[in-house]
């Protein structure tokens, strides 16, 4: 009834580049919550405002840094599919803030579920 939700993943993988360096990271602790303000539209496709957290992360070394946080916040447009199964895959686009690494940056996000971009290399074969 609140609209609000919460969404903890195990696994998370980010993957960013400046012109003098480049970060990819694993992070196995990660949590968004997001609220949708648009309660009557449809359960499929929200526009909402959202917060995460990327924490335990390791860096390309394989070492496990704890000091290491990476927090965001920002507006998000997603677009939920439902198959007639349980199966559930998630398209989003976001545009926020990000603090990672002691410093501060804005940024455009484009995701597409594992499923997703599994189909579609497949058709392209």
């Amino acid at each position: 009834r609140t609209n609000l939700g919460l969404k903890l993943s195990p696994f998370h993988f980010m993957a960013f580049g400046e012109k003098n360096r480049s970060v990819e990271d694993i992070s196995i602790l990660n949590a968004d919550i997001y609220w949708n303000p648009f309660p009557k539209s449809k359960k499929t496709a929200m526009m909402v405002p959202f917060a995460s957290i990327n924490y335990f992360t390791y860096d390309k070394n394989g070492l496990l840094d704890t000091s290491d946080i990476a927090l965001s916040a920002g507006w998000r447009f997603v677009y939920v599919g439902r198959e007639k199964s349980s199966l559930r895959f998630d398209t989003f686009a976001e545009v926020g803030y990000r603090y990672v690494d002691d410093e501060h940056y804005y940024y455009l996000n484009f995701s597409l579920d594992l499923i997703i971009t599994a189909a579609i290399f497949l058709m392209t074969l």
